[in-house]
């Protein structure tokens, strides 16, 4: 049997999918406050971070970096987004 030529078939296999609802949850903005309650959940003595700030420093300074915290987030987030509904139509 040439194996190079056996197609497979998956008519009988259901795959799992997100309802509606679990999907626009995915990819709707992250809110604030889960940001904020991801934020105080973490340790405030653990390593620095790449630019060389703990979760000390970003706790204590929550309300003056938050609002730049917050758009890097959600502009992370629409790059994600985005370039990957860009690279599946592509």
């Amino acid at each position: 049997m040439d194996i190079s030529k056996t197609k497979i078939k998956l008519d009988n296999i259901v795959f799992p999918s997100l309802i509606d609802e679990d999907n626009r949850n995915l990819i709707s903005n992250i809110k604030d406050l889960e940001i904020k309650e991801v934020i105080n959940q973490c340790g405030t003595s653990k390593s620095l971070g790449p630019d060389g700030f703990n979760f000390h420093f970003i706790k204590n300074n929550w309300e003056t970096i938050k609002n730049d915290v917050i758009q890097e987030i959600n502009y992370f987030q629409y790059l994600d987004i985005y370039c990957g509904v860009v690279m599946l139509h592509s």
